[in-house]
């Protein structure tokens, strides 16, 4: 997980308290952290995007109430998770997020 995460032009992986953040120009596209028997991934997609998300299994919403309202979900990744759909996420993540970083 960690190198897809790192292959993405532009990201920065940078430490935080129990996990990595990733950034892109200083903005956090995606948050990962290790849990027993999984890995939790953090990332905002569109609001309609996160509804859709939100019906595959080991999606949540983020567990901070107001980044939840705004498209933030957690992905929960354990050895059964298809890692194309994980990838899918990331891909689209990761396109949101350097778009609204890019100057007008």
């Amino acid at each position: 997980m960690q190198d897809l995460l790192r292959d993405l032009p532009g990201i920065r992986e940078k430490p935080l308290w129990g996990g990595l953040t990733y950034r892109y120009r200083d903005r956090v596209v995606f948050v990962l952290t290790r849990r027993a028997r999984s890995i939790l991934l953090e990332m905002k997609l569109t609001e309609f995007e996160a509804d859709a998300a939100l019906r595959l299994p080991g999606v949540r919403p983020h567990s901070f109430t107001r980044l939840a309202r705004t498209g933030w979900i957690a992905v929960t990744i354990d050895a059964g998770t298809p890692m194309s759909r994980v990838s899918d996420l990331v891909d689209r993540s990761y396109e949101l997020r350097v778009e609204s970083a890019s100057p007008a």
